[in-house]
C-alpha cells in the first residue's frame, strides 16, 4: 500500500479537505450549492457571505472559511490508482473513477476546536456540492476514504453525533497476511484527534474483523477518547483488548493494536 499518496501530503494542520469527483467538467453553480445546503442538509452551517472569483467560491462561516476550488479536467489516474485499488468495499470504484471529468476541492479552514464538529461541518458542505451537480465519488483526504457520491450524500444529509459516519472519514485498509489471515489498519482517525487502529495477522471471519474495527472506531469517536493500554472493550458484544504500541507500517505515531476475541 502506498501510504504516501499525493493526497496524504497536501493537508495542513489548520485545514480539512475533501475532493468531489464530478461526472462532468462543469462547476456546480454557487447558488445551487447554497440552496442545497440550506434546503436539503440537516444542521447545515450558516453562510454569512458567499463570493466567487473565476474557479474559486468562498463561503464565510461563523467560525471558519470554506473554499471550493474547481478543476475542469480529471484528476490524473496516477493519483487515483492506489485509492481505487484499495476500495475493497466498492467493487466498481475503478470504472466510476475513470469516467469522472472534473473535481471540486472543498477546504475548510477553522471551523472550531472540536475535530469531530469540524468533520461534520465539512461533510455537510461536501454533501451540498455533491448533491448540487452530477457527481461520481467523494474522497475524504485526511485518510483517503472513498465513497460513491450518492452514498456520501445519503449519510451526510442527516449526521447524528451518536452514530457518526465513520466510513466517510476513515479508510480501512485490508491486506492478506498469509495462511488465510489479514492485516487491517485505519487512515484518518489522527485527523479526528485519535490514534490509528491496527490489527495484525488476524484469522477467521474477515467480515467479523472488519465490523469489529469499525465498531471500535465508532465507539472511540462517539466517546471522544482513546481506550487506555490493556483496556477490554466490547463493541457489538465482541471482546477486544486494546494495546498501545508501535506501528508495523511507516507511521511515526503510536497506534492502538486490537486483539479481537481476547
Amino acid at each position: 500500500m502506498s501510504h504516501r499518496s499525493p493526497f496524504r501530503v497536501r493537508l495542513q494542520k489548520d485545514s480539512l479537505s475533501a475532493l468531489v469527483l464530478l461526472a462532468d467538467a462543469q462547476m456546480p453553480h454557487p447558488a445551487d450549492v447554497y440552496r442545497t445546503l440550506v434546503e436539503e442538509v440537516e444542521g447545515a452551517p450558516a453562510v454569512l457571505a458567499l463570493g466567487r472569483a473565476e474557479s474559486r467560491v468562498t463561503l464565510e462561516l461563523p467560525d471558519g472559511v470554506a473554499t471550493l476550488h474547481h478543476t475542469p479536467h480529471p484528476v490524473p489516474w496516477c493519483e487515483l490508482e492506489d485509492v481505487a485499488n484499495e476500495a475493497w468495499h466498492w467493487p466498481g470504484a475503478e470504472e466510476i473513477l475513470r469516467t469522472h471529468r472534473g473535481s471540486v476541492l472543498v477546504n475548510l479552514v477553522g471551523g472550531g476546536a472540536d475535530p469531530i464538529a469540524r468533520a461534520i461541518t465539512l461533510s455537510r458542505l461536501v454533501c451540498a456540492v455533491a448533491a448540487a451537480a452530477p457527481s461520481a465519488a467523494v474522497l475524504w483526504l485526511p485518510g483517503c476514504a472513498l465513497q460513491p457520491a450518492c452514498r456520501f450524500v445519503e449519510r451526510a444529509q442527516a449526521i447524528d453525533r451518536d452514530a457518526l459516519p465513520v466510513e466517510l472519514w476513515v479508510h480501512l485498509y485490508v491486506e492478506p497476511a498469509g495462511e488465510g489471515a489479514a492485516n487491517l489498519l485505519t487512515h484518518g482517525l489522527w485527523a479526528l484527534g485519535h490514534m490509528e487502529i491496527e490489527v495484525h495477522h488476524a484469522g477467521g471471519d474477515l467480515w467479523r474483523i472488519v465490523k469489529a474495527v469499525k465498531g471500535t472506531a465508532r465507539e472511540i469517536l462517539s466517546g471522544d477518547h482513546d481506550p487506555g493500554h490493556g483496556t477490554l472493550i466490547r463493541p457489538g458484544n465482541v471482546p477486544i483488548r486494546v494495546l498501545h504500541g508501535a506501528s508495523r507500517w511507516d507511521r511515526a505515531e503510536s497506534v492502538m493494536v486490537l486483539v479481537i476475541g481476547a
